[in-house]
């Protein structure tokens, strides 16, 4: 009786323990899947910045951008409560005080280090809204009228150039 009862217990354990289907992934199989869809961050966008997406950022965020700027990504976000834009721009060095000095963040104080950006470090984030872990950024914030908001952070590329990451929104 007692072998019969071991027999059987080792039964339920084998048959209990397999895979129930094919559809199951061990975390080996999971995680090996994740590496292979894994993107490193770039640049720019996939999708070149067309002129009519740069012209709609700049009516909402109420900027101009001069003819040294290269926009390297955009992506608005409708469908919701809210409407947003995010814009991800390079720019020569010397231009960035005037930028700050013609935009709606003139008389803002700017935050150096420590900022994020709304919708950032999100895993729906595109590949090229990659500020994260950057050092020496500065960001500022100001209300616009209609309830809406513009954000900026400036991070410096190297000594010739910026990279400035614009959200603006809906509240």
């Amino acid at each position: 009786m007692r072998a019969l009862s071991v027999v059987l217990i080792l039964l339920v354990v084998l048959v209990g323990c397999r895979r129930s289907s094919q559809t199951e992934e061990s975390p080996q199989e999971y995680f090996a899947k994740l590496e292979k869809q894994w993107k490193p961050p770039t640049e720019r966008s996939n999708s070149p910045v067309t002129a009519a997406q740069l012209a709609e950022s700049s009516q909402h965020m109420g900027i101009r951008f001069s003819s040294n700027t290269i926009a390297l990504g955009f992506r608005k976000e409708t469908g919701g409560m809210d409407t947003a834009i995010f814009l991800k721009v390079r720019m020569p060095s010397n231009e960035v005080e005037r930028f700050i000095a013609a935009s709606p963040l003139a008389k803002e104080r700017f935050r150096e280090n420590g900022a994020a950006l709304p919708g950032s470090n999100s895993l729906l984030d595109p590949w090229w809204w990659n500020f994260t872990g950057k050092r020496q950024v500065r960001y500022g914030q100001a209300s616009l009228p209609k309830a809406e908001v513009l954000h900026m952070l400036i991070d410096p590329e190297n000594r010739s150039s910026v990279i400035v990451y614009l959200v603006w929104h809906q509240t």
